[in-house]
C-alpha cells in the first residue's frame, strides 16, 4: 500500500493480533492494591507462548513503567514492537465497537490514554504503533473508527509530520486527524496561537539550545529575553518536560545562568511566570477536557506551592481540599464552565481537534490561564477509597461523552 490511497478491501478482518491486558488493566490493578509480583507472574506466564509473547512484552512494559523502572519498561516495549505493531485489547461484548488507535512508542504521556476512558464501554481497542520509518500500511485490522492518539512531544514530531500525509485518504473516519494542530500544542508555539484570544492568558515561552546558552552565558540570555517579557521570575524546564520534571522557578539572570550547565537536555525552555495564587494564598490548578467543544471537569489540585500536580498536592491527606474539589465537580456547569464558556468556545474553534485536555487556572483578574494543552494528558477514575466517591459520576459522564464522540465518527462513515 502507498501513503496516498487506501481501499476498504485493504483492511484484514482475519489478521491475528496479539492480545494485551492493556494499560488500564495493569495500572488499575496496582491502584486497587493487587501486588505487582502477582501481576508480573501472570504476564510472564504468557511469554513462553509464541502467539502471546508480543502482547506479554507490552504488558510487562506497562507494569515496569508504572513501578518507575523506566529502563526495563523501554526494553520490554522495544521487544514487543519488534514482534508486532498491532495489539488488541479484547472486549467481552458480543459485537464490540472497533477502534483503531494510531500510537507511537513512549511513556504514559506519549499517547491519548484511551484505555482509561473506555475501560467500561463496549469498545475493542486495537493499537497500531507507528514510527518515523513507516512508509505504508498493510494488513490493517478492520475497524469502525480510528483515532490519531499520538500526543505532541519532541520524540513524536517526525511521525506526526508523516501522519499528515499518510492519513489523508484513510477510508474510515479518524478522530483528531490534525497532526498539524497536535504539533502546534507544543508550548513554544501554543502561546502564540492563544495570545490573540481575549479572556485567555498563556505564558510566553521560548526554546533555546542549551549549548549556545552555556557558551554565550548571560549576554546571550539577556538578548533573548528582550524578545519576550524579560521580567523575572521565569520558569526553566527541558523542552517537552511534563509533570514538573526538572522544572525550576528562577528569580534572577545570575540564578538562571548558574543552572543551565547542569541540564542534560539539548534544548531548554524559558516561560513567563504568572502568579495565580488565590486570595487565601493557595494555588489551584484545574484539569479540564474539551470533547466536541463541551468542557468536562477532570480534577482540581490545591497546593501551597506554585508547581501543582494532583499527586503532590496532598489531596488524599486533606478533607477540606477534597470537599472543595467535590464542590467544583458538582457546580462545574453553573460556575467554572459558565464563567469561562467564551474562552472554551474560542479554544474549541481555534484548535481543530475534537478532543483535547488542558491544565489551567484563573488569573487574579479572572481570566483563564492556560499552562498546557495536550491530547495525551492522563484522565482516569482509579482513585481508590470512598473518600473519592464524588469523582465517579462526573468522570463517567466524561467517558460517555468521549465514547459518543467516537461513535459519531462511525455514523459519519456510513
Amino acid at each position: 500500500m502507498t501513503f496516498s490511497r487506501y481501499s476498504i478491501d485493504g483492511f484484514d478482518q482475519r489478521r491475528p493480533v496479539p492480545e494485551i491486558f492493556g494499560l488500564a488493566s495493569v495500572v488499575g490493578r496496582i491502584y486497587r492494591g493487587v501486588s505487582s509480583a502477582e501481576i508480573h507472574n501472570e504476564i510472564v506466564e504468557r511469554l513462553g507462548n509464541g502467539d502471546e509473547a508480543a502482547g506479554a512484552w507490552l504488558d510487562l512494559s506497562f507494569l515496569h513503567r508504572a513501578l518507575g523502572d523506566i529502563v526495563n519498561a523501554d526494553t520490554f516495549q522495544r521487544e514487543a514492537l519488534g514482534l508486532s505493531k498491532f495489539f488488541r485489547q479484547p472486549n467481552a461484548s458480543t459485537s464490540p465497537f472497533r477502534l483503531l488507535a494510531f500510537k507511537t512508542a513512549g511513556d504514559f504521556m506519549t499517547n491519548t490514554p484511551l484505555e482509561f476512558m473506555l475501560e467500561e464501554g463496549d469498545v475493542e481497542v486495537v493499537s497500531f504503533y507507528l514510527d518515523d520509518k513507516v512508509v505504508g500500511f498493510e494488513n490493517v485490522p478492520e475497524h469502525d473508527v480510528a483515532i490519531l492518539a499520538i500526543g505532541e512531544s519532541p520524540a513524536s514530531q517526525i511521525v506526526l509530520q508523516k501522519c499528515s500525509v499518510a492519513l489523508d485518504f484513510w477510508p474510515r473516519k479518524i478522530v483528531n486527524n490534525s497532526p498539524a494542530w497536535i504539533l502546534r500544542l507544543e508550548r513554544g508555539q501554543l502561546w502564540r496561537h492563544l495570545s490573540v484570544l481575549s479572556g485567555i492568558r498563556c505564558p510566553w515561552t521560548m526554546t533555546c539550545e542549551r549549548a549556545d546558552l552555556v557558551k554565550s552565558g548571560a549576554s546571550e540570555l539577556e538578548a533573548k529575553l528582550q524578545t519576550g517579557d524579560p521580567s523575572f521570575p521565569l520558569i526553566l524546564r527541558p523542552e517537552g518536560a511534563h509533570a514538573g520534571t526538572n522544572t525550576v522557578k528562577v528569580e534572577t539572570l545570575e540564578h538562571l545562568t548558574s543552572l543551565i550547565p547542569a541540564y542534560a537536555a539539548d534544548r531548554l525552555q524559558l516561560s513567563q511566570f504568572i502568579d495565580y495564587a488565590s486570595p487565601d494564598g493557595l494555588f489551584r490548578k484545574y484539569r479540564v477536557a474539551l470533547i466536541d467543544g463541551v468542557a468536562y471537569p477532570v480534577h482540581l489540585a490545591i497546593s501551597s506551592h506554585w508547581m501543582v500536580h494532583y499527586l503532590n498536592a496532598g489531596m488524599g491527606d486533606s478533607v477540606e481540599k477534597r470537599e472543595e474539589e467535590a464542590s467544583w465537580f458538582n457546580s462545574f456547569r453553573q460556575t467554572f464552565a459558565s464563567k469561562h464558556k467564551p474562552a472554551f468556545d474560542k479554544l474549541s474553534t481555534t484548535i481543530e481537534l475534537s478532543y483535547f485536555a488542558m491544565d489551567c487556572a484563573e488569573t487574579k483578574d479572572g481570566e483563564l490561564l492556560i499552562f498546557e494543552i495536550d491530547t495525551a494528558m492522563i484522565i482516569h477514575c482509579m482513585d481508590a477509597g470512598p473518600e473519592y466517591a464524588y469523582k465517579r459520576d462526573p468522570m463517567q459522564k466524561l467517558f460517555a461523552a468521549f465514547l459518543a464522540m467516537l461513535k459519531h465518527g462511525q455514523a459519519l462513515n456510513s
